[in-house]
């Protein structure tokens, strides 16, 4: 019980990231689109859709689910798994003409794009941090070296 608990609050503290990212973005694409207001029922979608995306993010990169599993394998199947997500609220919530061909097409790619970029964000992150704890470690070794003789 403790585990799971423990895993319910990591969740929920990368939905709350993730949420408000997410409706400080839209925001912006309102304002930049001359709406000064947001309605309240968009926010309780964006809320939605982002649980469901950082439980889905949460089940596939973390090893609460897969244990070994390689990374581009993870990321395939978190895509499989978000783009009939995104492709349903899309339906449900009129986001673009469904009828038209080529808004599904742009959806597709602002979806690969959007992947693209926060695969690329989340490489960028942990190879910084990488290189911050193997700096990290170096000091601390050295410092044992010298403690020992």
């Amino acid at each position: 019980m403790k585990k799971f608990m423990r895993r319910v609050m990591e969740w929920k503290a990368a939905c709350c990231f993730a949420f408000t990212g997410c409706a400080l973005l839209y925001a912006l694409v309102c304002l930049f689109m001359g709406r000064t207001q947001i309605r309240v029922t968009s926010l309780l979608y964006l809320l939605g859709l982002t649980a469901v995306a950082t439980g889905l993010q949460y089940l596939c990169f973390t090893q609460a689910l897969f244990k070994k599993m390689r990374y581009t394998a993870r990321l395939l199947l978190f895509a499989a798994l978000l783009l009939p997500v995104l492709v349903g609220a899309a339906l449900l919530l009129k986001w673009f003409p469904s009828q038209y061909a080529s808004a599904w097409v742009l959806f597709g790619l602002i979806f690969l794009a959007v992947l693209a970029v926060f695969t690329a964000g989340f490489e960028l992150y942990f190879r910084l941090a990488g290189r911050r704890y193997d700096g990290l470690l170096g000091r601390y070794r050295t410092g044992a070296d010298h403690r020992q003789k």
